[in-house]
């Protein structure tokens, strides 16, 4: 496997991974991780939440497509 092929098996694995994490993580810390990486104050409306959500799901989706998941 040469590194550009290792560079996105390493980023899909680790996004799952995180995705994972987050995943399990109760709801109010969930939401404080969204409005630390969004830089907006809580309490976040649904919008927020939702387009949040939206966004880490097509970075995985791109990422593990990229890696021929």
């Amino acid at each position: 496997m040469d590194a550009r092929e290792l560079k996105k098996q390493l980023l899909a694995e680790m996004l799952i991974q995180y995705q994972g994490i987050w995943d399990n993580m109760d709801p109010d810390a969930q939401e404080e991780g969204m409005s630390y990486l969004m830089d907006i104050e809580r309490p976040l409306t649904k919008a927020a939440k939702n387009r949040y959500i939206r966004v880490m799901n097509e970075i995985v989706d791109q990422a593990m497509a990229k890696a021929g998941y």
